[in-house]
């Protein structure tokens, strides 16, 4: 199927060329991709081998998102840091990383301006929940507590059955007064 065919009946996020092209040729599309293209095209190995170089590469990509109005995202740090997200995500969990302390507020700021963004109603609460889900660790979940039964319960819930059965019994009882015709 093709993708027309996708857009015209509503299933997944299937873009026709004039969306794409409408979303690419946006002036801060277009200034964030000319810069994050350059960089991220270096094909240099990682360029930072300390904390102080690590946080300089990070104020550039920032200061990026800001000028371009992009809300910053793991995957788009790790290309700019030529490294993957995984390497960001170890370091950021492990306590004994120079990095972790950087990482850590890395994926924090990433994690805020999405949710920021959602909370605003300029990011689709769909997408909120899937990278919430899928990059910072969040989870739909209910706690249900379980009691074992002990024989209080036991002798409550016996005495509650014989109510229930007594208030069934009363109630079928028939009406003296009905005759029928």
């Amino acid at each position: 199927m093709e993708n027309k065919e996708l857009t015209k009946q509503g299933r997944g996020n299937a873009f026709d060329n004039k969306t794409r092209r409408s979303y690419m040729e946006q002036p801060n599309v277009k200034a964030f991709n000319k810069v994050f293209y350059k960089k991220a095209l270096t094909g240099r190995p990682l360029t930072w081998e300390s904390v102080e170089e690590l946080e300089t590469q990070l104020e550039e990509y920032f200061k990026l998102c800001d000028e371009t109005a992009t809300i910053p995202t793991i995957t788009a740090i790790a290309t700019w840091l030529h490294c993957s997200r995984e390497l960001i995500y170890r370091h950021a969990n492990n306590v004994n990383s120079p990095f972790h302390d950087t990482l850590k507020s890395v994926i924090n700021i990433c994690h805020t301006s999405l949710e920021n963004g959602a909370v605003d109603g300029k990011v689709n609460s769909v997408v909120y929940i899937f990278m919430g889900k899928n990059y910072f660790d969040l989870e739909d979940s209910k706690n249900i507590t379980v009691t074992p039964a002990t024989s209080d319960s036991l002798t409550n819930s016996q005495e509650t059955m014989d109510a229930i059965q007594k208030q069934i019994e009363e109630e079928n009882i028939p009406n003296a007064e009905f005759t029928e015709h």
